[in-house]
């Protein structure tokens, strides 16, 4: 595990970044919130039927948007973090992995610590990780670092649950990390692993599911006797 090089950390998860993701969640709930206004415009007195017709067609289709987008409340936070994401590790050319590989899956590293904490940004880092079957190790290029992990030195994996506030299943807000144990040189460390903001799996079930299947695919490489 290397710490990524001064003049390319940090331009991922910047503090501009992070507050710019929070209020892009926070656009469809504004989003459904005028149009319901525009919406009302209709019945408003004084004003001509073109006008209220106009308005209030405008404030119906920016309901419907604020709405669907509403299914999934950080996509478009998401897809700013991973387009930015692809843009700065790809001028890097030491990346250990590189965006555009078909087998790069964008993740998040959630240390322990943060886990279950409200916070505007509970991840150290985000960044691509890759699982080469063939050379059978686990390559991670981050924003803040990178690291590979030969297969022999992995020593289980196992999916555990995160929730953020008090509400049950099927509306509380939690999230499942696929945490790896390694063994490295200054002995043995875990890497908390997930999907950025559920990428688009929005029900538990599915959420569980890519976990369970990430730690699979991680246990594959791993030695036969590495605990699940």
């Amino acid at each position: 595990m290397r710490p990524i090089p001064e003049i390319d950390s940090g331009k991922i998860m910047s503090q501009r970044m992070i507050l710019l993701g929070n209020l892009l969640s926070l656009a469809p709930l504004v989003l459904f919130a005028v149009g319901l206004m525009l919406v009302g415009f209709f019945w408003m007195k004084g004003a001509g039927e073109m006008a209220r017709i106009a308005v209030s067609g405008v404030g119906g289709m920016m309901l419907l948007a604020g709405g669907l987008m509403m299914r999934d409340v950080g996509w478009l936070s998401r897809r700013a973090l991973i387009g930015r994401a692809r843009a700065a590790i790809s001028m890097r050319a030491d990346a250990l992995v590189r965006p555009e590989d078909p087998d790069a899956v964008f993740v998040q590293v959630v240390p322990r610590e943060r886990w279950g904490k409200l916070m505007l940004e509970t991840a150290s880092d985000v960044g691509f990780v890759k699982l080469d079957e063939r050379r059978r190790e686990l390559l991670f290029e981050g924003d803040r670092e990178r690291y590979r992990i030969p297969g022999e030195a992995i020593l289980g994996c196992e999916v555990e649950k995160v929730v953020y506030g008090t509400a049950r299943e099927p509306y509380e807000t939690c999230v499942f990390l696929s945490v790896l144990r390694a063994r490295g040189p200054d002995g043995i460390f875990e890497v908390p692993l997930g999907q950025r903001a559920g990428l688009g799996h929005r029900t538990i079930p599915a959420r569980r599911q890519w976990a369970e299947q990430f730690c699979e695919r991680i246990l594959a490489i791993a030695p036969q006797e590495a605990d699940a």
